[in-house]
């Protein structure tokens, strides 16, 4: 064909393609970069349909004449550009060469800004999972990751340059900076964003030095894949079955190393030493925890920084009034509707604004029946185990008291209690049953009064101002050595008694 000129990968996009390709997305008003613009079919459409700017390249002489009429050819090898030249850009949109759409796609996410949505054709057998080639893995991980693709078909049958490739389309969006450009990695530009003595902020020397080696690692990754490239392409011509693979245990889920699945497992690991040594338990809660967890794998498309490390870790630790205050309004409402015997207000307590939490009160499924020890209560189960931890957090809240102090009931159960027996922990007196129940007292009434309290004003209720009478403690005992009952009270355990502030 006459097109031929041009070279193998010359394919002007149809209009109808284009129009697939742009369904989900606004044009208007942005700047758009094209990387192989040809004689200009995707740039005239752009700016026919509301782009404030199309910059494009092409390597080709012969087209970049024609496409230099139409918009601003910024240069000729797209591969050539770095991120600083296009920094101003909000879309990518291309019809890249097939025999380097890999190439292309993944340079056009290295290179682009934030906030950069990215829309390009490409082989639909790639989107369709078929190859195993690491970097077309690469690829695959940043749809899912990233965004989506969809199957065109075979719509380039009747187009200028017909061909019966069937080709598939991706767009993805680069909402964070997953990108191996590490400058600003560690710079905080001396801005107050943190006090760096607040309590339970790591030191920045040593947050410094966890991201100076995230960024190392990263940075070497590239020369270990290069290098494992060809020493197995070296090797082959042995005639023996050796091969040479110094990133195995860094596999994606096909089976395959990418630098997308080894930095998110990097980043992971990273973040998971950062939370532990700031030792972020005591402020957060199992909900939270859960939601950390989910950022921690899926990572939220923010980087690892120094700056971003602070402020993550000051996010949790500045809202930690507000998320006690739900803590609380949580751990009394389930406590509540675990049975009518736990509020003042019974079965009604739902539609009764002025209820109160009774002293004593029943949680279900948190004891662990061990057939091992038919006779003791030994433990309590996870589910268990996270309603109380944060009802303990709440109450420690409000009382001032370190969460760390207290002795976790794990450490109690050690010691074998019977079922039914008393025993004292935290805030109260318990008794565990082989049904799975725990029975509480509250021990201080004053701190029930807060507890109650706290919950009316959270709720924007008016609570009494008078203080519940204090039980005789004495007369208490007194009736318990009558009816035989003794109440075990274990050996005080303090957890963390060296504690200092980080």
């Amino acid at each position: 064909m006459k097109n031929d000129i041009f070279g193998i990968d010359f394919f002007p996009t149809p209009e109808e393609v284009i129009k697939d390709m742009i369904q989900y997305s606004d044009i208007a008003d942005k700047v758009v970069l094209e990387p192989s613009a040809g004689k200009g079919n995707i740039v005239d459409y752009l700016l026919q349909t509301g782009a404030r700017e199309v910059i494009a390249c092409e390597i080709d002489v012969n087209l970049r004449k024609i496409l230099n009429t139409k918009c601003e050819v910024i240069a000729d090898d797209f591969m050539t550009l770095k991120r600083e030249d296009i920094s101003h850009i909000n879309m990518i949109i291309m019809n890249p060469p097939f025999s380097k759409q890999v190439e292309h796609i993944l340079h056009a996410w290295s290179i682009a800004p934030a906030g950069c949505e990215i829309i390009t054709l490409c082989n639909d057998s790639m989107i369709k999972k078929y190859s195993y080639d690491k970097k077309e893995q690469e690829i695959i991980e940043l749809i899912e990751n990233f965004g989506s693709s969809w199957s065109m078909g075979n719509c380039f049958k009747e187009a200028e340059r017909r061909t019966d490739v069937w080709i598939g389309c991706i767009r993805i969006f680069k909402d964070g900076d997953p990108g191996m450009e590490f400058d600003g990695y560690f710079d905080m530009d001396n801005e107050d964003i943190i006090d760096q003595h607040e309590e339970g902020i790591q030191s920045y020397s040593y947050i410094r030095d966890v991201v100076s080696r995230y960024v190392e690692i990263m940075k070497n990754f590239d020369v270990v894949i290069e290098v494992e490239k060809h020493m197995n392409d070296m090797m082959s011509f042995f005639p023996f079955n050796i091969s040479f693979s110094p990133t195995i245990g860094s596999f994606d889920k096909h089976g395959n190393v990418t630098k997308l699945s080894f930095q998110k497992q990097l980043q992971a690991s990273a973040w998971k030493m950062i939370f532990n040594q700031c030792n972020i338990d005591r402020f957060v809660t199992s909900g939270v925890k859960e939601d950390l967890n989910k950022f921690i794998q899926q990572q939220q498309n923010i980087p690892f920084t120094v700056r971003n490390v602070y402020r993550m870790i000051q996010m949790i630790i500045g809202t930690h009034s507000q998320r006690m205050d739900q803590v609380i309004v949580e751990a009394f409402e389930s406590i509540c509707k675990y049975s009518d015997l736990n509020s003042s207000a019974g079965d009604k307590w739902k539609t009764n604004t002025n209820f109160l939490l009774n002293k004593k009160f029943i949680i279900p499924y948190v004891c662990d029946y061990d057939k091992r020890w038919p006779n003791e209560f030994t433990s309590v189960s996870y589910n268990g185990a996270s309603r109380l931890d944060d009802l303990i957090k709440g109450l420690c809240f409000l009382t001032g008291i370190k969460y760390e102090t207290v002795t976790d009931i794990s450490h109690v159960l050690r010691c074998y209690i019977p079922w039914g027996q008393p025993f004292d922990w935290a805030f109260f007196t318990c008794k565990g049953h082989k049904s799975g129940t725990m029975h509480f007292v509250f021990q201080n009434e004053d701190l029930l009064y807060k507890f109650n309290r706290r919950y009316a004003e959270i709720k924007g209720w008016n609570l009494s101002n008078e203080k519940p009478k204090r039980s005789n403690s004495k007369k208490k005992a007194e009736e318990q050595s009558k009816q035989g009952t003794e109440v075990y009270h274990p050996d005080p355990i303090i957890i963390n008694n060296e504690y200092q502030l980080f």
